[in-house]
């Protein structure tokens, strides 16, 4: 709204335009005044796409007249300017003014809760400027004159904690209009603002729009409030937002802004980070207090670590040296970054600053560190520190850290100090490696040291190993030969022997395997591991052999390790261990029912070993009748006359075959000493094979009286 307008001049300009517009009969000055206010309301508040002109002609208000009629009305009432694609409000502020009219004559008492239709209206957003914003502000000046208490309710709760950003803009801006003449809301902004920006609980750029805001209100409120919170502040107010409250006072009070700055420069609290960038921010602002604010952190020891950037900052050549102390329990990194920046500014003057480092550091890296920083400077004294710790009882990678320093310094010297770290006994394996490496692949040098390695039986074994491996790239055969002296046994040694060299690798298998000094687990599993790699020809006989050099059930495994590979060797392996005499009668079964007809012999050994068990002799005749019935058939009628238990007499003799069985079992069912079921059953098996020869021995067992009640019963039955 331009400077000097009123809502009755807005009011005047409207009905202006609309007793001109009333130029048609039935088409009232007020019925002109409400078409404007609809046609507003429609472009502004709706968005309604239609044209000025297709909103006058559809509206009921013109009655017939013609388009041509309102295009004549429409361009001659002042209220539009004609366009190519028809007419415009020539006046914004007017166009709001007139949607704003017609909301507040449609609800002219104002918004109400209970009316959804009115609460949108003068509702909290959270954007700005809102959409529509003049419209608001006319209408809340509208509703203001007959509904204030409604309007004060609304303007009350955009001012609430909850919702003052960024709606108390909306307040502002009505007072700067005063379109709400004989309001307290100035006060009310006042203390939310104050109370708003007192703490620290605003993002930045709520608070510095706060503080703007509250400055167009009460100038002198404001001084009071960012002058309270640089020399008051309240807990946990942070260093920054005390240091926006000097930037907004200085365009104020530029002078108490200077005092403050000083203020907020000696006392800088909060966590250490944030009052480091505060001082640095202090220090964009003035120099000099920025320069007293990083030396008073940098002599606090809450600062800790950052203590070292605040020194640094503060360009205290004698504040940075003494922080280099020990004593002030600055950590090995924050004390090399001092010397870093003394050694900038004056390396002649920081010997001494060096060596302190050196001699009191907690990091064994440390010393060598220092070294790299002194040598820009002065390289002999670098040099002294570097071989210090090469050759001092540091850890081995520290060592060998300092010798690789020590190559960089004096490239001379490199490859013999690394000869005679990778042998010294003391620096440990991973380092003498690590050496030893390093002359091959950064100075192209021999492999001397890393065959010294390998051959050093005294070594760590896994040094030795990755040594011999990396011979292995130069010589494969002489590293494939270290390999096998350094592991025989390691899987994982033989493996790499055999990538580098097969016919090194193969003997070496061949020798563990016939080694029965090793245990055989551990050979099967070396086999195995890189039985990948070998023909299957190469893995049964290398199995095989270590079946023959082991016992039990080791040398079992391998037997079947064997089998599975090839069946026929697997089987004759297993009829091997089956004909140990020196093995248990189990054992030997064991073996012999998996060595197939190649045990034979063994079966038949033990069939008719009397001091086998009988049960033993049974399983090993049974077999042995399916490769050799001849020589089975004796032991098993043995079984079948005096084998124990009874049912193992049954057993063997239903294994024998034609009248070898039905005799021996007719001799069980005549026997009187059996038990009566085993009698039974075996007459009755009699009698499946032989009808005669079965009922013959049944009717025996009738004929015995000794016979339970219960069995002669089963044999009458049988003989019916």
């Amino acid at each position: 709204m331009a400077a000097g307008e009123t809502l009755e001049q807005l009011e005047w300009t409207a009905r202006l335009g609309a007793g001109k517009l009333a130029g048609t009969p039935g088409l009232t000055a007020d019925d002109a005044l409400a078409l404007l206010a609809e046609i507003a309301h429609a472009r502004v508040i709706e968005q309604n796409p239609r044209t000025v002109l297709d909103l006058a002609t559809g509206s009921r208000r013109f009655g017939g007249a013609g388009r041509g009629d309102v295009v004549r009305l429409l361009g001659g009432c002042g209220v539009f300017t004609a366009e190519d694609r028809g007419f415009s409000f020539a006046d914004e502020d007017l166009a709001h003014f007139l949607a704003a009219r017609h909301l507040a004559r449609r609800h002219p008492r104002g918004p109400k809760w209970w009316q959804p239709w009115t609460g949108r209206y003068l509702a909290p957003r959270a954007d700005w400027p809102w959409p529509a914003l003049e419209t608001h502000l006319y209408l809340a000046a509208l509703w203001w004159r007959e509904s204030r208490a409604a309007v004060e309710r609304r303007l009350n709760r955009l001012l609430s904690e909850e919702h003052w950003y960024p709606n108390l803009r909306f307040v502002l801006e009505l007072l700067r209009r005063n379109l709400v003449p004989g309001n307290d809301f100035a006060g009310r902004a006042t203390a939310v603002l104050g109370e708003a920006l007192r703490g620290d609980r605003l993002p930045d750029d709520h608070w510095l729009a706060g503080a703007k805001w509250l400055s167009s209100l009460d100038p002198a409120a404001t001084r009071t409030v960012l002058d309270d919170l640089v020399r008051l502040p309240p807990d946990g107010c942070r260093p920054q937002r005390r240091l926006l409250a000097v930037d907004e006072l200085a365009e104020h009070d530029p002078p108490r802004a200077r005092e403050n700055l000083a203020v907020l420069a000696a006392g800088l609290v909060g966590k250490p980070e944030d009052r480091l960038e505060t001082a640095r921010l202090i220090g964009d602002r003035d120099a000099a207090l920025g320069v007293r604010a990083m030396l008073t952190l940098a002599r606090s020891p809450a600062m800790r670590e950052w203590r070292t950037p605040a020194a640094i900052a503060a360009g205290s050549v004698e504040v940075m040296r003494e922080l280099t102390e020990p004593q002030h329990g600055l950590s090995d990194e924050g004390r090399l970054k001092l010397l870093a920046d003394l050694l900038a500014r004056n390396a002649d003057a920081e010997h001494e600053t060096a060596g302190l480092i050196v001699a009191t550091a907690t990091n064994p890296e440390t010393p060598a560190r220092v070294a790299a920083l002194v040598h820009p400077h002065d390289h002999a004294a670098a040099m002294r520190i570097v071989a210090g710790v090469a050759w001092s009882e540091a850890g081995g990678m520290t060592r060998f850290h300092a010798v690789q320093m020590l190559g960089e310094f004096a490239p001379d010297q490199a490859v013999p100090a690394l000869e005679r770290l990778s042998q010294d006994p003391a620096a440990g394996g991973e380092a003498r490696f690590a050496a030893a490496r390093h002359i091959v692949e950064k100075h192209g040098g021999p492999i001397a040291a890393l065959v010294g390695l390998a051959e050093d039986k005294d070594a760590p074994e896994d040094a030795r190993i990755r040594a011999a491996t990396l011979v292995g790239k130069t010589e494969p055969t002489t590293g494939a030969r270290l390999l096998v002296a350094i592991a025989p046994q390691r899987p994982d040694a033989l493996n790499r022997a055999f990538d580098l060299d097969p016919k090194v690798g193969y003997a070496a298998l061949d020798k563990l395997a016939r080694s029965s000094l090793v245990p055989a687990k551990r050979r099967i599993e070396v086999v195995e591991a890189i039985g990948a790699k070998l023909d299957r020809v190469r893995r049964v006989r290398l199995f095989g052999v270590i079946a023959e050099t082991s016992q039990d059930e080791d040398a079992m495994q391998a037997a079947r390790k064997v089998a599975s590979l090839d069946k026929i060797r697997g089987q004759q392996v297993m009829a091997d261990l089956a004909a140990r005499p020196t093995a248990g009668h189990r054992y030997r079964l064991t073996a012999a029912l998996e060595g197939g007809a190649a045990a034979a012999p063994v079966l038949r050994d033990l069939a008719t070993d009397g001091a086998a068990p009988d049960e033993l002799r049974f399983k090993a005749a049974k077999a042995l009748d399916r490769y050799d019935r001849k020589a089975a058939e004796p032991a098993l009628r043995t079984l079948a006359e005096r084998g124990r238990p009874d049912d193992l007499r049954l057993q063997a003799a239903l294994a024998l075959h034609g009248k070898h069985a039905v005799k021996a079992l007719v001799s069980i069912s005549g026997d009187r000493h059996a038990k009566d079921e085993l009698r039974f059953q075996a007459a009755l098996r009699a009698k499946q094979q032989d009808p005669a020869a079965g009922r013959a021995a049944m009717r025996l067992l009738d004929e015995d009286s000794r016979l339970s009640g219960r069995v002669r019963n089963q044999v009458r039955q049988h003989l019916r």
